[in-house]
């Protein structure tokens, strides 16, 4: 005090105790207690843990509402800070998935107490899950949501990746007929009945590689949300599922980077701390590398993502076959690339801003020029997925959270492809732009103990225009297609979840506007479980669904190239509005490491737009409508023995389609697959991990031709009478194994760590068959009948494709 003022002297003297100071003449002074609500200068000393673990929560905020002040405790949970405030005044605790705390500042003492935080109770809610398969994927304990968490996911056989979408196929009721990463049929739907979303943006496309390389970073998503049947009343416009995936919402406090290269491509990562416990940064990019053009791994996936099996029948007619396919690897050229990134910050823990963007690119190109006796070929294909989102999420009380976000998609392809004149064929080109924006807005409210009320307003525009010119084989006449379409949409949706004794229930319902019908759509959401004992559970759940935009895969049936899908919009007269009712009904239980999980289900979808038979009516394409139904059954048996897990699914299912036009029976749909059989075991020892999967399901379908047509011209065309119905041949059985096998080295939670791992798909290199169709070949007269002959085309499945990878990380 020696060198202190007369003021300093008072702070430190009298204001911690409530005492004014007033100085009178003559070096006197007067000493008057201070009220309640005066502010005076006060230590604070506390910790902060949570309540169940009681582990230190670190960078928990801490304010007094009544001064305007904040601050943070620190990576221990301790504060200690001065602050002005008065008797009457309080603290706010919170931390973000924490119920807030309030208390009395004078309830603090001098002692340096702890205070507890205790989840909040409507995160508890919706965090409640069970392992359903293995490590990183789990369940709700009803089953109707599963929770994929691909950093804990600990291998996929085949691959040496944790591809997100090929994890998903992993699951009962999702399936990918044509081999693919993105090609999932959830439930006997198809690809484009399935919503893909990733940080609020919907997805478009079908993956890289010709959808053989799953979108997305597997390091920067942290959890995916998937709904096979009946899905949260806040998703729409899709009849089979949703997949939503979501990056890390935890923000980093130390750099933390890695990388992986294996046969096909290079993928690398980077997660920045930009303000301690408040901002970060995360990006993530990958794609091929020349150096791997010419592996093995990368001409099998790569033919594949190229093939065009028109392309190939011609080479057998025309060609030593031998030669093919080293011709086809060696003038194509097959890319990708790809971009994710994510900020985040957090003002406060009760409060979160967050931009999320990715980029996604891929090109095709096979250019043969006077190959032999073939002539020219050309196919050019190039596809560009970008999209951003912007979200703020708010804890407003212990009860309540708001979410604002607006997100914006992209989805542009463009394609050509022409044959020499020798065979008659001049080819087509092909575009598509779509563009989606929406704002959506939700309000989560915890009524009590176990209820929750959740209700949102979603704004949507959708923009769409495609242009598609074509030569048909033997007519000069040039044939263009050309439609522009936009349309807006509005959706309100309520859900009322609750969990009382035995009871578990989600009742939503979701009310749609879609602007070119100038109509409401109600779709009713219900899922419920009611626990029978210590270890049954038995569940239901029932949907409507209806979808405003469509994938159109082929536009007639001359597919001259690969595959540029169209997404065209419903305007509900040319181009229907498709809608779905789903119900299921079905069991789960667990007792002495078992799990056991079945589930019966039933769709029906109406007001498809039929692509198999298009016509034309004044350059515009007239879509032909159709209907589907899909019924089935799920078993999925699961057993854990120590570092065995082993898991085995079976699916009986029957998918039909029906074509008013011709005729007014059901016939097996395309993606029909009657008896399909998944089995799944891992080991893993120290450092060591291993995987076998194997798959066997029923053939693809394919419509029957009626007649070889006669004629040493026509000596491989074939003819067709839809009167027979459609797909009524069967492909013979499809049966894969596959194999991983990895080693691990350092500690994955902190320094330089990482795996090499081998991996094989088709692992005995069996020859599949995936698709049979036909191109039309000729237009003939036979016995005073005119008739058109086909071209028969069969595509190949993967053979024997192994691959290698090395990852490094550092956190």
């Amino acid at each position: 005090f020696k060198n202190a003022d007369w003021q300093k002297i008072a702070d430190f003297l009298t204001d911690r105790l409530g005492i004014a100071v007033k100085m009178l003449d003559g070096g006197y002074v007067t000493l008057t207690p201070l009220p309640p609500s005066a502010p005076r200068k006060r230590s604070l000393c506390f910790r902060i843990k949570e309540k169940n673990t009681q582990e230190p929560l670190p960078f928990v905020t801490i304010s007094v509402p009544e001064r305007g002040e904040s601050f943070y405790s620190n990576e221990q949970g301790w504060c200690r800070q001065q602050v002005q405030a008065a008797d009457t005044d309080s603290l706010t605790i919170s931390f973000l998935g924490y119920a807030p705390q309030t208390i009395a500042i004078t309830a603090l003492g001098n002692n340096c107490p702890t205070l507890s935080l205790a989840p909040a109770e409507f995160e508890l809610m919706l965090v409640e899950v069970l392992e359903y398969l293995t490590d990183g994927i789990d369940a709700t304990p009803e089953g109707h949501q599963v929770v994929l968490k691909p950093q804990e996911v600990p291998s996929l056989p085949g691959f040496t990746e944790n591809e997100v979408y090929r994890s998903l196929q992993l699951l009962p009721g999702v399936n990918s007929p044509d081999e693919t990463a993105a090609g999932i049929n959830i439930r006997g739907g198809f690809r484009d009945q399935t919503q893909i979303i990733w940080d609020g943006i919907t997805v478009y496309g079908t993956g890289h590689l010709g959808g053989m390389v799953s979108f997305f970073s597997p390091e920067l998503i942290e959890e995916t949300n998937i709904w096979r049947g009946p899905a949260d009343a806040a998703y729409g416009g899709r009849l089979s599922g949703v997949i939503n995936m979501e990056t890390d919402r935890r923000i980093s406090d130390r750099i933390a980077a890695g990388g992986n290269l294996n046969l096909t491509h290079g993928n690398a990562y980077v997660k920045l701390p930009l303000l301690k416990g408040k901002s970060d940064l995360h990006l993530s990019g990958r794609g091929t590398l020349s150096a791997l053009n010419q592996t093995p791994t990368f001409r099998s996936l790569g033919a594949q993502s190229a093939r065009n099996p028109l392309l190939e029948t011609i080479f057998e007619d025309e060609m030593d076959g031998e030669d093919n396919q080293q011709l086809l690897a060696d003038n194509q050229e097959v890319l990708f690339e790809e971009f994710n990134g994510r900020w985040q910050w957090n003002p406060t823990d009760a409060h979160r801003f967050t931009i999320s963007s990715f980029l996604q690119r891929n090109s095709t190109l096979i250019e043969l020029t006077d190959a032999d006796s073939f002539g020219n070929y050309l196919d050019d294909r190039t596809t560009t997925n970008s999209g951003l989102s912007a979200t703020y999420a708010g804890t407003l009380s212990s009860r309540s959270q708001l979410e604002v976000q607006v997100a914006h998609s992209l989805h542009e392809t463009a394609g050509k492809n022409t044959f020499g004149e020798e065979f008659g064929f001049f080819g087509s080109a092909r575009q598509v732009a779509l563009t989606e924006t929406s704002l959506k807005l939700g309000w989560q409210r915890h009524l009590a103990p176990n209820h929750q009320f959740h209700i949102g307003i979603q704004l949507q525009q959708w923009k769409n225009q495609f242009n598609y010119e074509e030569l048909l084989p033997f007519d000069l006449d040039e044939d263009i297609i050309e439609q522009s379409f936009s349309a807006l949409g509005v959706a309100a949706h309520g859900t009322y979840t609750f969990s009382s004794g035995s009871w578990r229930a989600n009742l939503g319902a979701r009310f749609q506007y879609y602007a070119p019908t100038a109509r409401w759509y109600p779709e009713p959401r219900l899922t419920g479980s009611y626990q029978l004992n210590d270890t049954w559970r038995i569940k239901a759940g029932f949907g409507v669904n209806h979808q405003f935009l469509s994938e159109v895969l082929e536009i007639d049936l001359e597919n001259l190239g690969a595959n540029i899908p169209f997404w065209v919009l419903a305007d509900g007269e040319n181009i229907n509005l498709p809608n779905s009712h789903e119900f299921n009904f079905g069991f789960i239980g667990q007792k002495r490491g078992w799990l056991f999980d079945v589930e019966v289900y039933h769709k029906r979808v109406r007001n498809l737009s039929s692509v198999e038979f298009l016509e034309r009516d004044d350059d515009q394409a007239v879509f032909s409508p159709a209907d589907s139904r899909s019924s089935g059954i799920d078993f999925l048996l699961k057993r854990r023995w120590g570092p065995v897990r082993s898991w085995i699914i079976y699916t009986l299912s029957n998918v039909e389609a029906r074509f008013p036009r011709i005729g007014s029976r059901f016939s097996p749909a395309d993606n029909d697959q009657r008896h399909q059989l998944k089995w799944v075991g891992s080991y893993e020892k120290k450092r060591w991990l291993f995987s076998l999967g194997w798959q066997l399901r029923s053939g693809a379908r394919f419509t029957v031709t009626e007649n070889e047509a006669t004629g040493e011209e026509f000596e491989n065309a074939y003819e067709i009478d839809f009167s027979r119905g459609i797909n009524t041949g069967q492909l013979p059985f499809y049966h894969r194994l596959d194999f991983s096998a990895f080693y691990r080295w350092g500690d994955p939670k902190r320094g330089l760590h990482g795996r090499v791992g081998i991996a094989a798909l088709n692992l005995y290199d069996r020859e599949n068959s995936l698709s049979i169709s036909y191109v039309p070949f000729a237009d003939v007269t036979e016995d005073e009948r005119d008739i058109t002959v086909w071209q028969e085309i069969v595509k190949r499945g993967l053979g024997l494709t192994p691959n290698i990878s090395l990852s490094l990380s550092w956190h």
